[in-house]
């Protein structure tokens, strides 16, 4: 989305959610203004965040990500989109498709 992100994270047992946020939103705003060649803010402060409570809530969640350029007009498919974001410290994984 142009003015928003959805994840799904599990931040590994020694990093916790807000680290892995302030990774996340550092990395990216460092690797945007050095392609751009502007310096600012880039994200807003804080963030949402939902546990995930079982694996129909995970489902529930992954699909809503997944649909939602669509839903948005962004895309023509729900697999039109994907972004692959690699940051220092974390592990970055695929979202598995759904049919």
């Amino acid at each position: 989305m142009p003015e928003h992100v959805h994840l799904l994270l599990t931040p590994g047992a020694e990093i916790t959610l807000e680290r892995a946020l302030q990774l996340i939103k550092g990395g990216s705003s460092h690797a945007m203004g050095a392609e751009l060649g502007r310096k600012g803010e880039v994200w807003q402060r804080g963030f949402t965040d939902h546990r995930i409570r079982n694996g129909e809530d995970f489902e529930r969640h992954r699909e809503y990500i997944h649909r939602n350029p669509v839903a948005r007009k962004i895309a023509h498919s729900a697999g039109g989109v994907s972004l692959l974001l690699s940051v220092s410290g974390l592990q970055v994984g695929r979202m598995a498709r759904s049919g």
